[in-house]
Protein backbone atom coordinates (compact mmCIF):
# COMPACT_ATOMS: atom_id res chain seq x y z
CA UNK A 1 0.00 0.00 0.00
CA UNK A 2 1.57 3.72 -0.51
CA UNK A 3 0.40 6.35 1.20
CA UNK A 4 0.56 9.45 -0.30
CA UNK A 5 2.92 12.62 1.37
CA UNK A 6 1.38 15.01 -0.66
CA UNK A 7 -2.24 15.18 -2.18
CA UNK A 8 -2.66 18.44 -2.94
CA UNK A 9 -5.48 19.26 -0.55
CA UNK A 10 -7.50 17.34 -1.40
CA UNK A 11 -8.07 15.92 2.09
CA UNK A 12 -9.15 19.05 3.67
CA UNK A 13 -10.99 19.62 0.63
CA UNK A 14 -13.03 16.65 0.95
CA UNK A 15 -13.29 17.08 4.74
CA UNK A 16 -14.15 20.82 3.91
CA UNK A 17 -17.44 19.13 1.64
CA UNK A 18 -18.32 16.66 3.90
CA UNK A 19 -19.16 19.59 6.93
CA UNK A 20 -20.87 21.57 4.11
CA UNK A 21 -23.31 18.73 3.24
CA UNK A 22 -23.64 18.18 6.88
CA UNK A 23 -24.52 21.96 7.64
CA UNK A 24 -26.99 21.83 3.84
CA UNK A 25 -28.43 18.72 6.00
CA UNK A 26 -29.54 20.55 9.22
CA UNK A 27 -31.03 23.47 7.83
CA UNK A 28 -33.23 21.44 5.64
CA UNK A 29 -33.77 19.12 9.08
CA UNK A 30 -34.57 22.79 10.66
CA UNK A 31 -36.79 23.63 7.67
CA UNK A 32 -38.85 20.83 7.41
CA UNK A 33 -39.56 21.11 11.19
CA UNK A 34 -40.15 24.69 11.38
CA UNK A 35 -43.04 23.58 8.39
CA UNK A 36 -44.11 20.70 10.32
CA UNK A 37 -44.63 22.85 13.41
CA UNK A 38 -46.52 25.49 10.96
CA UNK A 39 -48.93 22.91 9.78
CA UNK A 40 -49.68 21.72 13.33
CA UNK A 41 -50.42 25.05 14.60
CA UNK A 42 -52.52 26.10 11.55
CA UNK A 43 -54.71 22.61 11.69
CA UNK A 44 -54.84 23.32 15.15
CA UNK A 45 -56.56 27.00 14.40
CA UNK A 46 -58.87 25.77 11.67
CA UNK A 47 -60.77 22.92 13.86
CA UNK A 48 -61.19 25.75 16.42
CA UNK A 49 -62.43 28.17 14.23
CA UNK A 50 -64.65 25.17 12.68
CA UNK A 51 -66.01 23.98 16.29
CA UNK A 52 -66.74 27.64 16.81
CA UNK A 53 -68.83 27.94 14.03
CA UNK A 54 -71.10 24.55 14.60
CA UNK A 55 -73.01 25.94 17.11
CA UNK A 56 -74.03 29.42 15.54
CA UNK A 57 -74.50 27.33 12.41
CA UNK A 58 -76.98 25.13 14.38
CA UNK A 59 -78.85 27.87 16.12
CA UNK A 60 -79.06 29.66 13.17
CA UNK A 61 -81.02 26.37 11.73
CA UNK A 62 -82.98 26.13 14.51
CA UNK A 63 -84.25 30.35 14.08
CA UNK A 64 -84.87 29.16 10.75
CA UNK A 65 -87.32 26.71 11.41
CA UNK A 66 -88.96 28.67 13.82
CA UNK A 67 -89.59 31.04 10.91
CA UNK A 68 -90.45 28.82 8.69
CA UNK A 69 -93.39 27.28 11.02
CA UNK A 70 -94.49 30.28 11.89
CA UNK A 71 -95.02 31.28 8.16
CA UNK A 72 -96.32 27.88 7.34
CA UNK A 73 -99.07 28.48 10.39
CA UNK A 74 -99.56 32.04 9.24
CA UNK A 75 -100.49 31.14 5.66
CA UNK A 76 -102.75 28.06 6.99
CA UNK A 77 -104.36 31.06 9.45
CA UNK A 78 -104.77 33.24 6.33
CA UNK A 79 -102.35 36.24 7.46
CA UNK A 80 -99.10 35.42 5.67
CA UNK A 81 -98.59 35.03 2.08
CA UNK A 82 -97.35 32.35 -0.02
CA UNK A 83 -94.12 34.51 -0.53
CA UNK A 84 -93.15 34.41 3.51
CA UNK A 85 -93.63 30.70 3.66
CA UNK A 86 -90.97 30.76 0.23
CA UNK A 87 -89.21 33.01 1.79
CA UNK A 88 -88.75 30.87 4.93
CA UNK A 89 -88.08 27.89 3.16
CA UNK A 90 -85.55 29.16 1.08
CA UNK A 91 -83.90 30.61 4.69
CA UNK A 92 -84.60 27.61 6.27
CA UNK A 93 -82.20 25.26 3.76
CA UNK A 94 -79.71 27.95 3.33
CA UNK A 95 -79.69 27.50 7.00
CA UNK A 96 -79.68 23.54 7.34
CA UNK A 97 -77.07 23.82 4.41
CA UNK A 98 -74.71 25.89 6.73
CA UNK A 99 -74.99 23.83 9.18
CA UNK A 100 -73.69 20.63 7.11
CA UNK A 101 -71.05 22.71 5.56
CA UNK A 102 -69.93 23.69 9.36
CA UNK A 103 -70.04 19.60 10.40
CA UNK A 104 -68.32 19.25 7.02
CA UNK A 105 -65.59 21.56 7.88
CA UNK A 106 -64.77 20.48 11.14
CA UNK A 107 -64.46 16.84 10.41
CA UNK A 108 -61.83 17.39 7.50
CA UNK A 109 -60.32 20.24 9.75
CA UNK A 110 -60.06 17.06 12.49
CA UNK A 111 -58.76 14.99 10.17
CA UNK A 112 -56.08 17.48 8.68
CA UNK A 113 -55.17 18.25 12.48
CA UNK A 114 -54.51 14.10 12.79
CA UNK A 115 -52.44 14.58 9.93
CA UNK A 116 -50.28 16.68 10.85
CA UNK A 117 -49.37 15.46 14.24
CA UNK A 118 -49.15 11.96 12.47
CA UNK A 119 -52.72 10.08 14.24
CA UNK A 120 -54.52 10.07 10.80
CA UNK A 121 -52.75 6.82 9.17
CA UNK A 122 -52.88 5.23 12.36
CA UNK A 123 -56.59 5.33 12.37
CA UNK A 124 -57.36 4.76 9.15
CA UNK A 125 -54.69 1.76 9.24
CA UNK A 126 -52.70 3.67 6.15
CA UNK A 127 -55.70 3.86 4.11
CA UNK A 128 -55.50 6.83 2.59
Amino acid sequence: AAIPLFDAGSSRAAIKQAEAIEASYAAQLASTKLAAKLDVETAYRTVQTARASVPAALTAQQAAQVNFDAATESRKEGLGTILDVITAQNQLVLAQTNYVQALYTLYTADVALLRAIGLADAITGGLS
